[in-house]
């Protein structure tokens, strides 16, 4: 790569959610970020007249991380084993991990307790020690299903599912192998393609023509800008959104 070229270069930065819940403390998003897997939390703010919750639309107050394909692949493993056993069981368990380095570390904790299965999130986490302060805590929401249902009496044994564990347990096994991520992979392919192609023509951070290269796609095929982000080898890192 010439000077030109590193002057030129900006990194590739595609978005696709995956998908979205809420609780009475935030809402979860969970996208495709460029290969990783990210996590962004917006605290609720409040319940508007039709009683529907608000959450924060101040990009100063969502809480963000991101997982390398590695990690999301730790992360599957840990629920199988540990945390979907526990509650068949009905037995407390939690599963963590760690993302980031330094000022950015975070670790992301699945628990589960009194049958509900919480996400926590904590920052501020010590090097050495590990121990960090929790930024936020996210309820997991569940559906429930008729075993043995009757037609005639209308009886049937409720059984409580973990819906919402389970949809994130799906998007981090999908994640892991980004080729079933089909539309996101072609995006960010395509998105990479170009910022090559804009740097190879001089079109960098710099320029007044990079505009069109600077957007991601999310699911509902609307543009949204992505801010370019240096980041270290092998870390996890912190999507701009």
């Amino acid at each position: 790569m010439t000077y030109s070229d590193q002057r030129n270069y900006r990194e590739a930065s595609v978005t696709t959610r995956l998908w979205t819940s809420v609780s009475d403390t935030c809402m979860l998003t969970v996208s495709a970020w460029n290969t990783q897997f990210s996590l962004t939390l917006r605290p609720y703010v409040s319940t508007n007249s039709n009683g529907m919750r608000e959450y924060s639309k101040d990009k100063n107050e969502f809480i963000k991380t991101a997982l390398q394909v590695d990690n999301t692949k730790v992360f599957a493993k840990s629920i199988r084993e540990v945390l979907l056993p526990a509650i068949d069981k009905n037995e407390e368990a939690s599963v963590s991990v760690i993302t980031g380095v330094g000022a950015n570390m975070k670790i992301i904790e699945l628990k589960h307790a009194d049958g509900k299965v919480t996400l926590n999130l904590y920052n501020n986490v010590d090097n050495e020690t590990k121990v960090g302060k929790l930024a936020i805590t996210h309820l997991f929401q569940t559906r429930t299903y008729l075993k043995g249902y009757n037609n005639e009496t209308g009886e049937g044994e409720e059984v409580v599912v973990q819906s919402d564990l389970l949809q994130f347990l799906n998007r981090l096994e999908n994640t892991s192998n980004f080729d079933a991520s089909v539309a996101h992979s072609l995006a960010y392919a395509a998105e990479d393609r170009s910022v090559f192609v804009a740097g190879k023509n001089g079109y960098g951070n710099s320029g007044g023509n990079n505009s069109s290269f600077a957007g991601g796609y999310d699911n509902n095929n609307q543009q949204v800008y992505q801010a370019s982000q240096s980041t270290e080898t092998g870390l996890d890192f912190l999507p701009s959104y």
